[in-house]
Order: C-alpha cells, then structure tokens, then sequence
C-alpha cells in the first residue's frame, strides 16, 4: 500500500540527509555561573512546546516572508517589538507554570532569542541553543533551566525544499543520573497540498526515527519529540488509509515500511514492545480538539510524543499534557489569537502544548 511517488522520493534519503555533531559551548544567558538544579525520584519537571508564529527581527535580510520583511512588506521595529512583547506574555505564562524546558519553533535567529530573553520576567532560563546558519526563513531554538549537555543537528537537504528546517537533538541533564534527549522539531508545512508535501514529512519521520533506534539503549535516558510536524496523529485515517503518513498509528506497523514512519500509541506500555519506533501521543487519548486551527477545523500538528525511558521500567514518567489556551490567547470561540500585523495585536495561530514528568524512584 506505499504510495509509488513517496517511494521514489524516499530513494533520495542517504544522499540527501546528514547528521552533523556540534561542539556545544552551553550558552549561559545570564551572568552568574551556570549550574543544573539536580531533581529527585518522585520530583516534577515541565516542558513546554510552542510555535510563536513569525517572529521576525526588524533586519531585511531577504529570506523572510511577505509582510514580515522591512524593506519588502512593511515591517518595522514597531511592529516587532510589539510581537516580541507578546511572545513573551505567553512565555512567561507558560514560566508561571514551571517551565523548565521551552522549546520554540518559527525564531528567526539568534538576536531574536537574546531579544526574547532579555525581557522574560524571572530569567530562569540559563541555557540556550539555536543554529541559524541554514538561509532559510525561520529556526528551531531552545531554552532551558537545566544544561545542554550535548547537541546534534539534523539536516534534510532536499533539491526540491527550501533550506533550513533543521531538527534539533540536545541532550539536558535533569540530574547526575537522567538525561531527557529532546528533539525538536517544524516538518514541511502543508501548502503545495497534503499528499504532495507528504514525502518531505516522512524523510524528517524515518531521521528522526532512525536517531530515536540509536538512542534507545541507552541507560538513564527519557526520549522526548517535539515540535510542529505539520502531521496530525491521525492523518493516516484522514487519509482513509490510501498511504503511508508520517504519523502513523501502532496497528500498521506490520504492513508498512517501519524505518519509514513515526507510529504512535494511546498507550504507554507500547513504546518498548515493538522493533520500531513507537511513540506515546497523548493525542490518541482525546488530550483536546487541537492546538491549530486551519478552515475552521481543529488540527493536532503540534507534539509531544514519548519514547525510550517514558515506557515500563523507564526513568521518567508522564503526569500530565495539555494545551495551555488562557482567555487572552484564543478568540471567542477558542481558537488561537493570532498574530496581526494591521492590528499589532495577536500572539500565535497556535497554542503551546506542556507536560508535567516526572523522575520515577528507585
């Protein structure tokens, strides 16, 4: 049942697909010396997972999109400052709830992260990452209360994609024995039509899969994946199951190419059973209509979906996910607010997700 023309793009993986290990030098944001609260068995931690929307500095540099570039689309300090204000009201919303972890999707580059930071309200992020060398529009970033200990970056150089779109693997030390590998994510958005952007998700899926083989032996660790995947979880019956997806669910992963896919489970006793890459989506377990709004219609393309170490025996625990939608970030009927230039008001079209985990004892 694979889909002949993904087939053909697939063949395209070990030519078009590299890893490259970073040196990381921990970027200590503030000027004190960085150190890791250690957590104990049966402390918390949260992490939370959020796409600003197009946060754009006020620099033409002729990647950004139309009607975010100075020179270009009318753009301007105003207006970025004024969407970088309110970048961080949610922000610091979501620090109000402990957030240890944050990981951002569509920061247009390094300055645009200090910027961020430098007005955060109680600082408690130490630690940053962000590679912004890709000529592409946007970037995945990173800030954490705990250090980064170790990072990978992910790249997926496709002659017929716009560069950029790197995943993230960093490896935070949440104590001397646990270590969550976080990889974050902003797959190949959708437009150009869902089955023929379909190939470019499912190259991102079988790398982030294939990490996620290689990293899951591995003692004391919990493997979590975030980010905007532009997938829903349940985009296979979407589909009416004419195709491959690149979130598939548990019960196709004896039909389909499972080194092609990323499938997910409702539960968490799955994620180790199988010699594929099983993924816990809270998703699957009616978590919330969606964090995304397109036509009218709740999506669910924003992740947090646990592997390695979340299952039986593991070292982390899941306590609880959501969708943070606090009244002045959705509209009347619930959806997310927005950005909106002609205003200079809005946040994101969409909403951050957040889990609470936690160290299991000995």
């Amino acid at each position: 049942m694979e889909n002949p023309g993904i087939r053909r793009i697939l063949s395209f993986w070990q030519r078009y697909s590299r890893s490259v290990a970073v040196t990381l030098i921990s970027l200590c944001l503030m000027p004190v010396s960085c150190r890791t609260d250690g957590l104990s068995p049966g402390d918390s931690f949260v992490v939370a997972s959020w796409n600003v929307e197009n946060l754009f500095d006020a620099v033409s540099d002729g990647t950004e999109f139309d009607g975010f570039d100075p020179v270009r689309g009318g753009w301007n300090e105003r207006l970025y400052h004024a969407k970088l204000t309110n970048t961080v009201r949610v922000i610091d919303e979501l620090s109000s709830e402990g957030t240890a972890v944050l990981a951002l999707q569509e920061i247009e580059n390094r300055q645009v992260l200090s910027d961020l930071w430098d007005r955060l309200a109680d600082h408690r992020f130490r630690y940053g990452y962000m590679i912004d060398e890709t000529g592409g529009p946007f970037h995945n970033a990173v800030l954490s209360r705990y250090e980064i200990s170790y990072a990978r970056v992910h790249a997926l150089s496709m002659p017929w994609a716009a560069p950029g779109r790197l995943i993230l693997e960093l490896d935070i030390v949440v104590n001397s024995d646990v270590t969550l590998v976080l990889f974050v994510n902003h797959w190949h958005s959708r437009r150009g039509g869902e089955v023929e952007t379909e190939p470019s998700r499912r190259l991102a899926a079988a790398l982030v899969a294939r990490r996620v083989i290689e990293r899951s032996g591995e003692d004391g660790i919990g493997i979590l994946v975030v980010g905007d995947l532009n997938a829903n979880h349940d985009d296979y019956a979407r589909a009416s199951g004419s195709y491959q997806t690149a979130l598939m669910p548990v019960s196709g992963i004896d039909t389909y190419d499972r080194g092609g896919s990323l499938f997910l489970s409702g539960d968490p006793s799955d994620v180790q059973q199988y010699d594929a890459v099983v993924l816990y989506s809270p998703w699957k377990n009616g978590a919330g209509p969606g964090s995304y709004v397109y036509r009218e219609e709740w999506n669910t393309i924003d992740h947090m979906l646990f592997g390695a170490g979340f299952g039986a025996g593991g070292v982390l625990e899941l306590e609880e996910f959501r969708v943070v939608a606090e009244a002045f970030m959705v509209t009347a009927s619930g959806a997310p607010r927005r950005w909106r230039s002609d205003r200079a008001s809005g946040y994101s079209d969409h909403l951050p997700l957040v889990a609470r985990i936690r160290l299991r004892g000995d």
